[in-house]
């Protein structure tokens, strides 16, 4: 197992803190408890309806240790506030256990997404699923294992799955495949629909090094059906004593996919580096991302940064948009996919720093300013009370509303969804 991607968030990361007033409302829409679910550690995805659906990585059936992980609905009810539900638990074994990423819809209301355990036994504590759950005509829902993984053509989906319009399935895997690497170095796959059965295409299997290592996040797909993804290690520089991660590329010319890599990420204070976040383009096919570490020094092997690439030709030029200083200006960026508003701005997470009287994270926003930089405003930071260290990014509805998770804080501290009105 790579030390530096981990389940729950590591140890605390020694930033110095001050003082802050929010600019935004926050208001906790749910805080877990023990049981029956706890730990949102992915992001929300938002319905037509305005529901919210999210995972849990532990809690519900005990039949694993702390509970074999859950999905949630929030329904917003008409006269305020919001319906709480656990539509699915997980089992382990077969059945999978610990979701770990994002949720995707399609448009007829099903959900898909991974788990990092469970599935086949030829892992220890099994080698992952990809799920999907399906609405009943009576309001509940039907659990359908697509795929487990094996090992050797994958294994430990930390990410969840991004949907074509014909139908198909595109992920990635923290280990397995390529043996360069200990555990394996990872891999991006397919998985395609045919007569009720799914069936699984390895796209490529990282081996380290220049070409990369251990996907975290999510692939995203441009208009032309071409995939673009991060991994958390290879590449160059060092960061955390450990390579600093890259943006890659993959590209299907006839029944062959190619992988490019786009940037190779150096650490430091001028650079970005291990990029556990989703990528997300704008309009003019520019890529926006996050990076962990690198970026100022502040904080130990840097705050984090956020991150623009830019096409030229067969190159890519990347800008650092903002480096976070730590303290009132949050620290470390996680597992989060930025969104993006109709203005142009920029919203996600840190999962550290914030108030001096807790190290909990903050909710921000980047705004294009007219020199070509960013400004950035502090949205919300957290005080545990009303959730601590959001791990994911988070959503916003037609309003502007922004909605997401964080892992901690809350009533009994197994973390909440919370909701910040600008």
């Amino acid at each position: 197992m790579k030390p530096r991607t981990a389940l729950v968030i590591a140890a605390f990361i020694a930033c110095g803190i001050a003082e802050n007033s929010a600019l935004g409302r926050e208001m906790v829409l749910h805080s877990f408890h023990n049981h029956p679910a706890n730990q949102p550690i992915a992001g929300l995805v938002m319905d037509a309806a305005g529901n919210l659906y999210g995972t849990t990585v532990f809690g519900g059936d005990k039949r694993c240790f702390d509970g074999c992980g859950t999905v949630f609905e929030l329904a917003p009810l008409a006269g305020g506030g919001w319906s709480y539900t656990v539509i699915y638990a997980f089992h382990g074994g077969q059945d999978g256990a610990s979701p770990a990423g994002t949720l995707s819809t399609d448009l007829a209301g099903n959900l898909y997404g991974t788990t990092q355990g469970g599935g086949s036994n030829a892992c220890s504590g099994g080698c992952g699923t990809v799920f999907e759950l399906s609405p009943t005509s009576n309001g509940g829902w039907t659990e359908n294992v697509l795929f487990r993984f094996d090992g050797k053509d994958g294994q430990q989906p930390y990410a969840g799955v991004v949907l074509d319009a014909a139908g198909n399935l595109y992920g990635t895997t923290f280990v397995g495949g390529s043996d360069n690497c200990l555990d394996g170095c990872g891999v991006a796959f397919e998985l395609s629909p045919s007569g009720g059965q799914w069936s699984e295409t390895i796209l490529h299997a990282f081996t380290g090094g220049s070409d990369g290592e251990a996907p975290v996040a999510p692939m995203v797909l441009d208009t032309q059906g071409n995939l673009y993804g991060t991994t958390d290690q290879g590449g160059t520089g060092s960061c955390g004593g450990a390579s600093c991660g890259l943006v890659f590329k993959l590209t299907l010319t006839g029944n062959d996919w190619t992988e490019t890599v786009l940037y190779r990420f150096k650490g430091g204070k001028e650079d970005g580096g291990i990029p556990h976040g989703a990528l997300i383009f704008d309009l003019t096919g520019n890529l926006y991302g996050t990076t962990f570490g690198g970026g100022s020094d502040a904080c130990s092997d840097g705050c984090g940064t956020v991150f623009k690439l830019t096409p030229s030709g067969n190159a890519w030029t990347e800008t650092v948009l903002h480096r976070f200083q730590g303290g009132r200006d949050g620290a470390n960026p996680y597992n989060v996919a930025l969104v993006l508003d109709q203005t142009g701005a920029l919203y996600g997470t840190t999962v550290y720093g914030g108030r001096s009287t807790c190290d909990c994270g903050t909710a921000f926003k980047l705004t294009p300013a007219s020199n070509g930089k960013f400004n950035r405003t502090l949205l919300y930071a957290f005080d545990s009370k009303h959730g601590a260290n959001p791990n994911a990014g988070v959503i916003l509805d037609a309003m502007g509303n922004i909605f997401g998770t964080a892992v901690g804080g809350g009533s009994d501290g197994f973390g909440v969804v919370f909701e910040i009105t600008p």
